[in-house]
């Protein structure tokens, strides 16, 4: 699933080609694609007409104005993506959505292998019928993810570290492979994924914290870590996976130490680490 750099990568790249287009309609080609409302033609009378507004993202949710009163908002999944094509393409497989953009031959095509996407048109910033948007914890791009706040959300919680940093009512757009690479230091020994977060000490959550910011941005500039079913744009991959210290490395050599990366369960997912330098202690 695309984690947060993922969706911020999209937002940035389709603000810039559709912020101030006018829709001149959509076409829904499977309507179980639109959750809310539950009538797509209101979906589509809403839509029509409208002028988009700002790009943002919260989390893995792409938000995207629609108008003075609306919101479309995005959960991609595993394989949803954007992509802007011309309409007389389309009619092609696994389209779901087309907007019509006035006096444009190019529209803005919503394209879903797997359909496990959702698409939400809502009144702008009432979130309540999107329960991961809802419920979502502190952004970490926001002004609101400071050190003392990650502090207290991670001291509180008698859990593993891992599973408190993939809890996206704590700290929303943590994904599997960032939560691993953040708990490796490198030259420095990091944090065993099971560690229990009371059991830090300041400097480990200092450094994991840090990390988090590394890890996000360097992956954003790279344009995200693109999986097998995940891309953007025009297919285009996001080359951090290149950069993965950690993540998907089992049986390779720690880049700080040569010990060979071991992987476990931790939260229901497959985990990564270096069993000399993030000892579980």
């Amino acid at each position: 699933m695309p984690e947060l750099p993922e969706v911020e990568v999209v937002a940035r790249t389709i603000a810039s080609e559709i912020s101030g287009k006018v829709i001149e309609e959509v076409e829904v080609f499977w309507p179980k694609i639109v959750n809310y409302p539950d009538d797509v033609e209101e979906f589509k009378l809403n839509i029509k007409g409208q002028k988009i507004g700002q790009i943002r993202r919260t989390g893995k949710y792409l938000r995207i104005e629609i108008g003075d009163h609306f919101e479309l908002v995005v959960h991609f999944r595993m394989t949803g993506k954007f992509q802007r094509i011309v309409k007389q393409d389309k009619n092609q497989k696994h389209l779901h959505l087309f907007f019509h953009f006035v006096q444009e031959e190019e529209g803005l095509a919503y394209i879903d292998v797997r359909k496990f996407g959702d698409i939400f048109l809502v009144p702008k910033g009432e979130y309540i019928r999107i329960k991961g948007l809802f419920h979502a914890g502190v952004d970490p791009l926001s002004k609101d993810f400071t050190f003392p706040i990650f502090k207290e959300l991670i001291r509180k919680k008698n859990r593993h570290i891992k599973a408190i940093l993939l809890d996206q009512s704590m700290i929303t757009g943590l994904g599997n492979y960032i939560c691993d690479e953040v708990l490796w230091f490198e030259g420095k020994k990091g944090v065993h994924p099971q560690r229990l977060g009371s059991s830090l000490t300041d400097t480990e959550l200092k450094r994991i914290f840090q990390r988090i910011h590394e890890v996000i941005q360097e992956s954003i500039r790279l344009g995200g870590n693109s999986f097998r079913d995940f891309s953007y744009g025009e297919g285009m991959k996001g080359d951090f996976k290149k950069m993965l210290k950690m993540y998907g490395r089992k049986g390779e050599p720690c880049f700080n130490c040569g010990t060979e990366i071991e992987r476990i369960i931790v939260a229901g997912r497959s985990t990564h680490y270096c069993p000399k330098c993030q000892k579980n202690k």
